[in-house]
């Protein structure tokens, strides 16, 4: 059980490093306008690692005392697809566009998200050892 947990944390510090470099790299601008590239994909790979995780670790009735976060941060992560736009054509061509007090706000709440879930998780993996 605890290594589900341990990989969607470790999927989660990936994400918040990932999105501070992009914050990092337009630190000047309101909306960040980024391609698709290796950068965006990461990004994309690891909110969508993270999102599996949880609906897999939903399911576990051993990880019943955790539904309340999993859920929590799971519609967090749904947020940040929500605030992505997407323009352009062909998919090579893809422009997306997030707004830069958004993400700093996503970075915020999903590390506050993070120790929340460290937290309860540490007292149920603990109670069930």
């Amino acid at each position: 059980m605890s290594e589900y947990i341990g990989r969607l944390l470790s999927d989660t510090d990936k994400l918040i490093a990932a999105l501070e470099e992009l914050e990092r790299s337009h630190k000047h601008f309101s909306v960040i306008k980024y391609k698709l590239n290796k950068q965006a994909g990461k990004i994309a790979d690891l909110v969508t690692s993270c999102r599996r995780s949880i609906a897999f670790m939903a399911d576990d009735p051993a990880l019943k005392p955790l539904s309340g976060e999993l859920e929590k941060y799971g519609e967090l992560l749904k947020s940040y697809h929500g605030n992505v736009k997407v323009t352009g054509g062909l998919c090579s061509s893809d422009k997306y566009r997030i707004k830069r007090a958004f993400l700093l706000k996503f970075v915020e709440e999903l590390k506050a998200a993070k120790a929340d879930l460290a937290t309860v998780a540490a007292g149920v993996t603990g109670a069930s050892e």
